[in-house]
């Protein structure tokens, strides 16, 4: 398990900006191509750490992340509460 944090101050530098965050249960992300693909950064079960979204704010705090395509994931155990 690898603990790695998206959407902090230095996100959209190192190529791992979240662009949505569905209001589902659980709450499927989108990121940019970055965060999934390149050397693939982000694999299912690994512990992520999300802040800063401002909208549905049930993102943020800490997640196991399943990847379900090149840039989608689930948020293991979310509840989206927002647009």
């Amino acid at each position: 398990m690898r603990l790695r944090s998206l959407g902090g101050a230095n996100a959209v530098e190192r190529g791992l900006l979240i662009t949505g965050a569905t209001n589902a249960t659980p709450i499927v992300g989108t990121a940019t191509s970055g965060l999934l693909n390149t050397g693939n950064r982000f694999k299912t079960g690994d512990r992520v750490t999300i802040c800063g979204v401002t909208v549905n704010t049930a993102a943020n705090g800490m997640w196991t992340l399943t990847r379900t395509a090149a840039t989608t994931f689930t948020l293991d155990g979310s509840a989206g509460n927002g647009a």
